[in-house]
């Protein structure tokens, strides 16, 4: 499945950001999210069959990676996951969570990840890409 339509699948609204993990050996970086929702329909209707919870979202063969503002790191609620295409089989996939403090002040980190794929992964079965 093409990547833009494929995040179309992916509900990620009222859900936090647990974790990035970056992979160089592997070229892969990894987002940890509460819950991973999946949309069946035009829009989210509350669909919870599919739910991965503490699910990953996998980008592979990854090229770079950016987090602007530096220095903050993802903790907090998602806004988004955004994918442009920059060239054939090279995607921009934008994602951007909140990065709060103790005194629950939050800024918003945008991370831009320069990747050929994106695939899901559930805790449960962890061997298996989510491709659809």
């Amino acid at each position: 499945m093409h990547p833009n339509a494929f995040i179309q699948t992916i509900y990620l609204g009222d859900r936090g950001c647990k974790k990035i993990i970056m992979d160089g050996w592997n070229s892969e970086v990894r987002i940890q999210v509460t819950t991973i929702s999946r949309v069946r329909t035009n829009q989210w209707d509350y669909y919870s069959d599919e739910d991965i919870n503490n699910g990953c979202i996998v980008f592979s063969n990854v090229e770079s990676i950016r987090m602007e503002p530096s220095g903050y790191i993802p903790n907090d609620s998602i806004n988004y996951l955004k994918v442009d295409e920059l060239a054939e089989g090279t995607y921009l996939f934008t994602f951007s969570a909140y990065s709060a403090n103790k005194d629950n002040e939050s800024v918003e980190v945008i991370t831009s990840i320069t990747a050929n794929g994106i695939h899901l992964e559930d805790p449960i079965n962890p061997d298996k890409q989510i491709i659809d």
